[in-house]
């Protein structure tokens, strides 16, 4: 994000910044021999007419622009960084893991987060045909981590080998 320092800018505007972002400032100003940046948050720099920080942690910042002519002020506002969880299956246990025809049987899906906030994955599932076995949502799951639903009993059918067949999706929306 750039934002431009000018005198049309001295209404002292607020700008939504995600914390950890690269911010660039820039001094349009080509008559000043002096330049000293002040971020507001103990960091200064010198005699540049651009330049780039980082804003660690969340608060109103007051970015101080002293020039050979002036002094402008720009007030910075830093939100905390957008986070969303991402889920992806990562396993599902099926107890017994064989099954003659029709019978009751205990499934738990895993589920890892990949994204980089913390969430709880709902899912659906159904046996290999569509047909819905039960709706379920995981404990909360911190981003990278890993999470397993409680043990859901229902009545599923085995296939003639015996095998049973479940899928699980994101697709639903309780």
């Amino acid at each position: 994000m750039t934002l431009i320092v000018n005198p049309a800018q001295a209404t002292n505007p607020l700008v939504g910044i995600p914390a950890q972002s690269v911010v660039s400032f820039t001094d349009t100003s080509q008559d000043t021999s002096y330049r000293r940046w002040d971020f507001g948050d103990g960091l200064t720099q010198k005699d540049a007419a651009s330049v780039s920080h980082i804003y660690s942690s969340t608060g109103n910042y007051t970015v101080m622009l002293w020039r050979s002519t002036e002094t402008l002020y720009m007030t910075v506002y830093v939100q905390a960084p957008v986070t969303s969880p991402s889920f992806v299956i990562t396993g599902i246990t099926i107890t017994p893991p064989t099954i003659s025809l029709t019978d009751w049987a205990s499934i738990v899906v895993t589920v890892k987060n990949t994204g980089n906030g913390a969430g709880a994955a709902t899912l659906r599932i159904t046996d290999e045909t569509g047909k819905w076995i039960a709706d379920v949502t995981t404990p909360p799951i911190i981003a990278g981590g890993t999470q397993s639903t409680d043990p859901i009993t229902a009545r599923v059918q085995g296939t003639k080998s015996g095998t049973v067949k479940i899928c699980a999706d994101f697709s639903m929306g309780i």
